[in-house]
């Protein structure tokens, strides 16, 4: 049985593929990344599993596989992507429907010359 948040999360993540379709296919559009990557990743705590480290430490972390799209003007990157708890629904100590929204705003700085 599905729930108003499975619905959600499956609608939201079609109209994100959707518009990503959408704005890819539009020739010379400013909205379009510069870049897109496929990657799976996994995010945890540096004492996940440690001795000593029980029940504040029980999540494992998450693991996902994500469509990530990247923008890049001068040293400054957006990075966008929607993804999918591996685990699923509330997985790996990761509340929530399976649905995994990824955001980052950075500065890049050259390390060579």
């Amino acid at each position: 049985m599905s729930t108003n948040n499975d619905r959600f999360a499956y609608g939201f993540f079609v109209a994100v593929g959707i518009a990503t379709v959408i704005l890819l296919n539009i020739p010379g559009c400013a909205a379009m990344p510069d870049r897109a990557r496929v990657e799976l990743s996994h995010d945890s705590h540096a004492t996940a599993g440690a001795i000593g480290c029980h029940s504040q430490c029980a999540e494992d972390g998450l693991s996902r596989a994500s469509l990530i799209l990247k923008w890049q003007r001068g040293p400054v990157t957006v990075e966008m992507g929607e993804g999918w708890n591996l685990r699923g629904r509330n997985g790996g100590g990761f509340y929530g429907p399976g649905e995994v929204f990824t955001g980052r705003v950075g500065y890049e700085f050259n390390l060579k010359r």
